[in-house]
């Protein structure tokens, strides 16, 4: 969390991650954000990506069908658990639970809303937003209503602003499409909060190639922290403070992966302004077909470009191993090994998330596997 800013979240439906990868990857690099909510990623429950720095969390379709499908991206510096999704049987969704160092505790929720939904996919939301107090739930709800801007309401567009009206959670739309068609530009992208008590700010940006923009919402945190220090030794306290504190969230974060810098990321970043010029083009101005010929030109030179520049590093990383310092070893490992992130364990008495929880949950059931027999014959009555 950038504490000059807040808590910057992304949310973004992506109609399908194949050829996409690395084009988010540079997404990441530039705009550095705390987390991505992810929609329509086409996933099956076999398939895995893996981002610099970031833990992925994704769950398919319920049809397990490679369509919709959501996921949540979260930088590893932040700690966080994620949640099993409950029964639904309207929406799809993927959520995780944070803790920030300033803001209480915050269930963080990517949802996809079918244009099929009945207007019973309300009933899914308030499941969702039972397990947490402070709840934040973004992404396609293909719904739209004139109370965030749409020209025309639908039937999922009313019946959400009715639940919102009904149990007091607030709805976050930015001022601008987030989604472009032939038949015209919409805002269908946008997020509810329940129990969250911080400012907040929505804002639609020209990035990344799908028909939605990425949405952008910031969490603001005001509160600070009044220091008046006394003596020379009130402020030596406060520093032997930040640092342990410092040092103590530095090794909670884990070993991070450095970033490989691209050397024609200049070339791709100018590309990308093309596109996404030719894109507001398209969408706001002519809707002209020639132009939809050179937007799609300039989109797939620019997949070329990021599959040349993935193609040299990985080049670059097979010439440069050595035998020798265990680097080919250290590689093999790394493309071998299968990645597991134990799941949440359900206990007699609750639910625990924390490695150190799971640890003594499954002492405590081994200690009662393990029980010393009690072979004694019983009592007789005398």
């Amino acid at each position: 969390m950038n504490n000059n800013i807040g808590v910057v979240v992304y949310s973004w439906n992506a109609k399908g991650f194949f050829g996409k990868i690395t084009e988010l990857r540079e997404f990441l690099d530039c705009n550095n954000p705390d987390l991505v909510l992810l929609q329509e990623t086409h996933m099956s429950g076999l398939d895995r990506y893996y981002y610099a720095n970031y833990t992925f969390y994704s769950n398919p379709s319920r049809t397990h069908f490679k369509h919709r499908g959501t996921g949540i991206l979260i930088k590893n510096s932040i700690p966080h658990h994620y949640l099993p999704n409950p029964l639904l049987h309207h929406v799809e969704a993927t959520m995780v639970i944070v803790n920030f160092h300033a803001l209480t505790p915050i269930n963080l929720i990517s949802i996809y809303v079918p244009p099929s939904a009945t207007i019973e996919f309300t009933l899914d939301i308030e499941k969702l937003v039972s397990y947490n107090a402070a709840t934040f739930i973004a992404g396609n709800y293909n719904a739209k209503h004139r109370h965030w801007n749409c020209n025309k309401a639908n039937k999922l567009g009313n019946q959400l602003y009715s639940f919102a009206q009904n149990t007091k959670i607030n709805i976050l739309a930015p001022k601008t499409p987030t989604r472009f068609d032939p038949r015209g530009s919409t805002i269908i992208d946008i997020a509810i909060t329940r129990h969250l008590h911080y400012a907040s700010t929505v804002n639609s940006e020209n990035e990344l190639s799908s028909d939605h923009l990425p949405v952008r919402e910031t969490i603001i945190q005001n509160s600070t922290t009044q220091f008046d220090p006394q003596s020379g030794a009130d402020i030596e306290m406060e520093i032997q403070r930040f640092t342990a504190e410092y040092i103590q969230a530095f090794s909670d974060t884990g070993k991070w992966v450095s970033k490989r810098t691209e050397e024609c990321s200049a070339v791709i970043k100018q590309q990308t302004k093309i596109r996404n010029k030719l894109k507001k083009k398209i969408a706001q101005i002519t809707q002209d077909p020639r132009d939809k010929n050179l937007f799609n030109r300039a989109q797939n030179h620019l997949r070329k470009l990021h599959s040349e520049a993935s193609e040299k590093r990985q080049r670059e990383v097979i010439e440069n191993l050595n035998p020798t310092d265990g680097s080919v070893w250290q590689q093999a490992k790394k493309i071998s090994k299968t990645y597991f992130k134990m799941p949440p364990l359900l206990t007699d008495k609750t639910i625990v998330y924390r490695n150190q929880e799971k640890a003594e949950a499954i002492a405590d059931i081994l200690e009662q596997q393990f029980q010393t027999n009690d072979l004694s014959p019983p009592p007789t009555g005398t």
